[in-house]
């Protein structure tokens, strides 16, 4: 059984005192920004009174203020900055939550993550990445939900720009049904820009076919559903699940993923770090801990659920990365 949040957070004890020196980094680096805006102030308000006495033109002050800035910035990024602290809290919590929150002992491998050929195979995504990559890959979960994980970062574009396909939380299960036809849930993006264009666009697509119609209008405001079938899909996307996706997207904000292809399960987090860092917050701050177990566990209990309600094959499969 997957554990509570409140199970995980009863773990924080243990958790927190690890995460002590990169909150003794994080004081640091909040007194250097501190400190050097006092000195920036200081600095530029003497030399607008250099200025003013002497009589030396105005935009000297505009100079000044740019080269400070950039000297600030440069010192901050390279001795504090906060993407640093951030990878490196990410790491931590994965490291010291991962055996807490799945009840099958996990693999855990930070350096690597899933194989694009279960990125390809979820259908979500109709863009062929120029760049793909990640980290952080688990395998894991329990007899009704294995599945594998890691955050990926897929990119289409060149050296002069790239635009993110996916940059979050994506995840393969097993799947104890066999799902046929493919069933395909994505953000409902055109609706949300182009209105009632968007709307009627959305119904076909030439690489998806068919909206399948759910009569469910809070759902279909944020989602989009591709299936042949649209009795099988009303089936399989049951009114408990779409309140699960919608509660979830508006706890995060995250652009949600799913599909049913064959005997797989596959969830797409996009937009959704496993944790927001905040210079202004500590980091052993337990919302940290709370703020990674609920979105970690999230897709693992919506699997599970769907899994324990069909017949479990003999043996979970052999997850490749």
């Amino acid at each position: 059984m997957i554990p509570s949040q409140e199970d995980i957070l009863s773990r924080a004890g243990t958790i927190v005192p690890l995460l002590e020196p990169l909150e003794e980094r994080r004081k640091r680096a909040f007194a250097f920004i501190k400190y050097t805006l006092i000195f920036l102030v200081v600095f530029l308000a003497m030399h607008l009174s250099v200025i003013i006495i002497f009589k030396q033109p105005f935009y000297y002050i505009v100079i000044s203020s740019a080269l400070a800035a950039i000297v600030a910035s440069q010192m901050y990024n390279r001795f504090f900055a906060d993407k640093v602290l951030a990878l490196e809290l990410k790491d931590q919590l994965f490291k010291s939550l991962v055996p807490v929150m799945l009840p099958l002992p996990p693999m855990f491998e930070p350096a690597r993550h899933v194989a694009f050929k279960y990125f390809q195979d979820s259908k979500l995504f109709l863009h062929f990445p120029s760049s793909f990559g990640g980290a952080n890959a688990i395998k894991g979960g329990m007899f009704e939900s294995t599945f594998l994980y890691s955050e990926i970062e897929a990119y289409v574009g060149d050296a002069v720009g790239e635009i993110a396909i996916f940059d979050g939380m994506f995840y393969v299960f097993s799947a104890f049904g066999d799902y046929n036809p493919p069933i395909v849930i994505v953000p409902n993006r055109l609706q949300k820009k182009l209105g009632l264009i968007g709307k009627q666009i959305r119904r076909h697509s030439m690489f998806r076919g068919a909206a399948a119609k759910l009569f469910d209008e809070a759902f279909e405001n944020e989602f989009s559903v591709y299936c042949e079938n649209t009795r099988y899909a009303q089936q399989t996307i049951t009114k408990d699940l779409r309140e699960q996706l919608l509660d979830f997207q508006a706890a995060t904000g995250a652009d949600i993923y799913m599909s049913f292809i064959g005997r797989k399960i596959y969830i797409g987090l996009h937009n959704c770090p496993p944790v927001r860092f905040s210079m202004r917050k500590p980091c052993t701050d337990l919302s940290y801990i709370d703020e990674m177990a609920m979105k970690f566990t999230f897709p693992v209990r919506l699997v599970s659920a769907i899994n324990q309600k069909l017949i479990p094959p003999k043996a979970p499969p052999s997850w490749d990365i």
